[in-house]
Order: C-alpha cells, then structure tokens, then sequence
C-alpha cells in the first residue's frame, strides 16, 4: 500500500464532519456546547460556505494529484497490466484517467461504490459544476475498459443517462468483508425483551427514521408480549430533529448511541434479536451493511419508501426478511399484525442455507469475477503496455 497526499486535509475534513450536531444521547445533553465544539461548528460553517462550494470534483481532488503521480511512476517501474479504481470518491477515478492517458495499453476497471453525476447526495456544488461532473464521468465511461456497479438498477441507469456501452458495464454484488456472524438461534435471546437494531447514517431526504420510529410507537401501544427495545447506531446527519417527540422513551426503549467502533458494530448485531433496515429513497444503490446483516443470519425487518428499493430484491432471496413498505403500515392495522407476528416469531436459519445465500458474496466469488475482467485485456494492449514499461523503466527513489 501507497499513501499520498491528502493526509492533513482529510484529517481536518473528519474533524469538520463530526461537529455536526447529532441526536443528544441523554435528556439535557448538548444543551450546552464547549467552546470546542462551537469552534469546529463555525470552521464547518465557513468551510461549507467557501472552499465545499469550490472544489471539484469533490473533497479529494488535493490528494489525486498525489495520487496520478504515484500511480505513473508504479506502472512505469512496475510495469501493470491492470488498474483498478473505486468510488466513493469520485476522484480516484479522476486519478485514474489520468494514468490511463499515460499508459494507454494499461487495462482500467472503474469500480462505481457511487455514482457521481446522479448521486443522491452532491458531492461538489451542482450549480456551479453540473455540466462539468455529466461530461466527466462520461469520459470516465469512454476510457474506461469495463465498469462495475452493484446493482442492475445502477447499470440500467448508466445506459439510460450516458448511453453508455452495455459491452463494458458489469454487475458484482458487494463484498462481506468480515467474517460471517452467524450464531446458533436463541444464543443472545433474552427473556422479556426483544432488541431492535439499526446501523447505518441517516438522511432526512435519503434514509429518515421517521416512519421506524413511528413505527415503533405503534408497536409499544400493541402491548407486546416482550418489552421493546429499539436502539440506533450511526450517524445522524441532519435527522436529530426527529427523535424530538419520542424524549418520553429515550434511554429506556429507545437508544441512540451515534457512531462506535467497527468492533463494537460487530457486537451489537450479534447481540440482536432483529436487525432493522432502512431502505434508501433512491433504487439505484445496495448498501454493503446488508450483506453484513445477512451474515448474522438474524431476522431483517426492511423498511422501504420506494417499491423499487435495491433491498427489497437483495432480502427476497435471504430465508429470514420482512419487506415492508412504509405507507402501507398506516394505512390499516393488517399490515401492523404481519409485523407484529414476524417479530414474534423464532426464526431458524440453518447454516447450510445461510452460507448458500453469502456465497455469491464472497471473496472468491467477487475476485474471481475481477479476474475475468483483469484478463479482458487484450495481448496486444498487454504488449503495448510492457513496451512503455521497458522503455521508460529507470531506478526510482521510494516515495509515498
């Protein structure tokens, strides 16, 4: 691994991001702000009313330039065949193209985390640089050798919004990076209480908690059987406002602990009864938690806004899932009972089927389809790049 550039405005950015306010995690907290945190709140203020409004393409364009140069000079000594870039940032694809511009025989692989000109959520000032961000990523797509998106609702959107060539664009699920968490049924069971579960960052116009939330207190005046618990961790941009009429149930059957280590996150979903999902108000992206979720093997009660939510699909194939579409749980009380008798209910899943579902999920799976794209590149492309290689290759100092 190389690292360049970047390390001080990146470190400076994460300080900005967490003095967002979030969600107080008791009553009467955060009335009160050290000068601290009032500091980094005006720092954010200024920085997201200058320099967020002026860059492109967006928060890590001073570390591609870092980037492009380290990247040149490794296939120069090196002398790659195949380079592969990943998105969230879109930067790094930027970096990309630069270095396939140098070497052209060098066989470049997008990797689309997130899309850049129709992200749901703008990574640079869209008025000022709209035009600029579509011709971009269609450059992208044009010099690009293949393209890979996780969903068949992202490539039909890259055809229809850049025509782009079907010829290159490929789908692969996300990877479970982690070691599954599979736990026999009834391990963390606990009498007299059943513990939901939510992780993840919240958005008010992407990933509101609002009908979860109101949902919950549909359920507490059901009277279940075991007390409820319903518990959040993550990120709350933007969302803490919604918590604000539910202060009668804080830290009692509602929790919101913010953000905590990947460890921990671990942890808590093993600790779970039911892991809850919060679908997004776009179809175009899966968020890898869910194949983390699967790994559990845990019942997943998915709360979606749209009827084309990309999680929908994802959990009609996993042996333990609730799909329910927020509208229609207040609509009628049929809706409620299905919840009602979901959450009631023992789920067991058996290992053999929980490790059939996350094989397509796997490391082997996921770089085996890597590989085939690595070896699309033809002889000749290969050839042209070894040649540049051999011609420019000098003795190079270590940099990073």
């Amino acid at each position: 691994m190389y690292r360049v550039g970047g390390q001080f405005s990146e470190k400076w950015r994460r300080r900005l991001t967490a003095a967002r306010p979030s969600a107080p995690s008791s009553e009467g907290e955060g009335k009160k702000l050290s000068w601290k945190r009032q500091l980094r709140i005006a720092a954010k203020v200024l920085h997201d009313s200058t320099w967020k409004q002026l860059y492109w393409p967006d928060f890590a364009c001073l570390w591609a330039r870092s980037a492009v140069r380290a990247a040149k000079e490794l296939v120069r000594e090196r002398g790659y065949d195949t380079m592969i870039s990943v998105s969230h940032p879109f930067s790094s694809h930027w970096a990309g193209a630069a270095v396939k511009r140098k070497y052209p025989g060098l066989n470049w692989i997008v990797d689309v985390g997130d899309p850049f000109y129709f992200h749901t959520m703008p990574v640079n000032n869209v008025k000022l640089f709209g035009r600029i961000n579509f011709r971009s990523e269609l450059n992208i797509l044009e010099l690009a050798d293949s393209v890979v998106v996780n969903t068949v609702k992202t490539k039909e959107k890259y055809m229809q919004t850049f025509r782009a060539d079907t010829g290159k664009l490929t789908v692969s699920p996300p990877l479970l990076s982690a070691p599954p968490l599979f736990s026999p049924v009834g391990e963390n069971r606990r009498e007299g209480t059943l513990k939901l579960v939510f992780i993840g960052t919240l958005y008010p116009n992407i990933r509101s908690p609002d009908g979860l939330l109101q949902l919950f207190e549909l359920l507490i005046r059901e009277k279940m059987t075991r007390r409820l618990e319903l518990h959040f961790y993550g990120k709350m941009d933007g969302c803490a406002a919604s918590f604000d009429s539910y202060q009668l149930y804080r830290n009692r059957n509602l929790f919101v602990h913010g953000v905590v280590p990947r460890e921990q996150v671990y942890e808590v979903m093993k600790d779970a009864d039911v892991l809850v999902n919060i679908g997004n108000k776009t179809p175009e992206l899966l968020p890898s938690k869910l194949v983390e979720y699967a790994s559990t093997g845990k019942p997943v009660l998915n709360l979606i806004s749209i009827s084309e939510d990309s999680s929908a699909e994802f959990f009609a194939e996993y042996p333990a899932a609730l799909t329910i579409e927020e509208r229609l749980i207040f609509k009628g009380s049929a809706v409620l009972g299905d919840i009602v008798r979901f959450l009631s209910r023992v789920h067991d899943i058996k290992p053999e089927q929980l490790e059939k579902f996350l094989d397509q999920f796997s490391i082997e799976a996921i770089s085996n389809h890597y590989q085939s794209l690595a070896l699309r590149s033809v002889p000749e492309k290969q050839s042209a790049a070894r040649a540049i290689h051999a011609r420019e290759g000098k003795e190079l100092g270590e940099f990073g």
